[in-house]
């Protein structure tokens, strides 16, 4: 990952990330966490997620959804969401399996939501500003 500035006089590009140099699988999302700052989240294909904050220990891989059997299976992240009255709570949704309420302090999944119908696939989500704990989804036949 590059952080870039479109104001630098050196052609925009300020840094490279170390810590997302380091990831066994492609990253394919990822989200900077607007309540804590320097913390951000890693969405991969393989289904898990990379928690990187400022001077603690980066979560690297955790929480693979549990219905993926083959460790070659993947399931990749398809969107993640950082809760705007929580700078631990984060919604991930995955290709095929579904959606996860995760705390990232504890790196425990809070809630899994199945969903409906194996046709349903979810490529985005959002928090529901004025309405605590509530949240959209949209996709693939989300009718």
């Amino acid at each position: 990952m590059h952080i870039w500035n479109y104001t630098s006089t050196d052609g925009g590009v300020l840094s490279k990330h170390l810590e997302s140099m380091m990831f066994f699988s492609e990253v394919c999302q990822f989200r900077w966490n607007q309540r804590k700052i320097g913390k951000l989240v890693f969405g991969h294909n393989d289904g898990s997620i990379s928690v990187v904050s400022p001077g603690q220990k980066a979560f690297k891989h955790y929480l693979r959804p549990e219905s993926v059997d083959d460790p070659d299976d993947e399931d990749p992240v398809t969107s993640l969401e950082w809760d705007p009255l929580s700078a631990d709570y984060l919604l991930v949704s995955n290709a095929h399996h579904g959606m996860r309420l995760i705390d990232t302090d504890s790196m425990t999944v809070i809630m899994s939501f199945k969903l409906p119908s194996s046709a349903i696939k979810i490529h985005t989500l959002a928090w529901v500003p004025s309405a605590p704990g509530v949240f959209v989804t949209g996709g693939k036949n989300c009718d």
